[in-house]
């Protein structure tokens, strides 16, 4: 019989995750085809400001592709004295950096009953934000090194270009992909914390009410 509630009890909550999760995800799934654009705007201009002054370029403007509605396009040009300026368009499709959210934000939802420090999930968040402004930051720094070797602005050096294919490549291929799985584990080892505490407490209480009673034995 107590086999039979477990299991029936363990399925309701099983369901109940289930349904939260789908909750969150398809209602950030209709939000996000409207507010991606811009987020994925915001994430690549702090990206194209960094990656500027590390190739030793200027960054013009940041703007939306009027041609390409999913593409942000960002214009640098060279700073190289005595020489002809080189003005150079990049273009960062937002929706491959984004188009995990809403199921890393279905996953938020399922693990909020569960989190008791509601400070993970503002960890969760930057980290979140921090893995996307990573990887434009690479994406950007690989398509503007090929264009200055073909430009001749920077001299060849293999080492570099293979670190730049390297980073963007690791980062596309391993981490967004799996990013609401890295999501989720890190919610699921964070579950626990906040938990010491208390305990740390009542027993000191314990210890303190102990304390007493011997104090008023003595007395």
């Amino acid at each position: 019989m107590e086999k039979r509630e477990n299991r029936k009890e363990l399925r309701k909550k099983l369901v109940r995750l289930s349904l939260i999760f789908v909750a969150g995800y398809v209602l950030s799934l209709v939000l996000w085809l409207f507010i991606g654009k811009y987020y994925g705007y915001v994430i690549t201009s702090i990206s194209a400001y960094a990656i500027a002054p590390v190739k030793n370029i200027q960054l013009d403007k940041v703007e939306f592709d009027k041609k390409d509605k999913n593409n942000i396009s960002t214009y640098f040009r060279t700073l190289k004295q005595f020489s002809k300026n080189i003005g150079m368009r990049q273009d960062v499709n937002y929706g491959h950096f984004t188009f995990n959210i809403p199921i890393t934000i279905g996953i938020l939802a399922a693990f909020f009953p569960f989190i008791r420090k509601k400070r993970v999930f503002v960890e969760v968040t930057v980290l979140l934000i921090s893995i996307h402004i990573i990887y434009v930051f690479f994406l950007e720094g690989l398509k503007l090194s090929e264009a200055l070797l073909r430009t001749g602005y920077e001299k060849p050096n293999e080492a570099k270009l293979i670190f730049w294919q390297y980073s963007e490549g690791f980062l596309k291929s391993m981490v967004l992909r799996f990013e609401p799985f890295l999501i989720g584990a890190y919610l699921y080892f964070s579950r626990t914390r906040g938990l010491d505490k208390p305990v740390a407490n009542t027993e000191e209480h314990e210890d303190n009410g102990f304390d007493d009673n011997e104090e008023t034995e003595k007395e």
